[in-house]
């Protein structure tokens, strides 16, 4: 699978970009006296909040941030309290959103992708100030494989 066909054609630099911050992270982990590379977990950080989609409107209308933590074999997407309309706008006819997440799971051994079943959370919006309390979502993953979240 192709990483266009996984993250769509709206952003036509993504793959540049993340060609990029791979190259980054690569040159970082080369261990340069054995020519090997250290592939600890905290080599990979600075994929996180990485944008596969800089035009997405998501990035527009949501200011609240997601965390993203992974604990065993699990990861987990927490959404913090959010005060609407501050953390997120409605368009101005809208009175409903569906925030979706889901995770792919990239086996670079294997050359394979799995994407996750989308979670999600609905929020009803009557133009007057509301809470959304915190919301926490978990999926499954497997040892070895990148994972990306998908926001919707």
């Amino acid at each position: 699978m192709l990483l266009s066909q996984t993250i769509g054609e709206h952003d036509s630099m993504a793959i540049s970009r993340f060609t990029g911050e791979n190259a980054l992270i690569l040159n970082s982990a080369l261990i340069r006296e054995s020519q090997t590379f250290d592939f600890s977990n905290a080599v990979f950080d600075k994929l996180n909040g990485f944008e596969f989609n800089i035009d997405s409107p998501v990035r527009r209308l949501l200011f609240a941030q997601p965390t993203v933590t992974t604990t065993g074999e699990a990861i987990k997407i927490a959404l913090p309290e959010m005060h609407i309309p501050k953390d997120l706008k409605f368009p101005t006819e809208g009175n409903n959103c569906i925030l979706a997440f889901q995770v792919a799971l990239f086996d670079m051994e294997n050359y394979r992708c799995r994407k996750q079943e989308t979670q999600s959370i609905e929020i009803k919006y009557e133009y007057k100030p509301l809470t959304v309390p915190a919301t926490e979502f978990s999926f499954d993953t497997q040892a070895g494989c990148l994972c990306r979240e998908l926001r919707n």
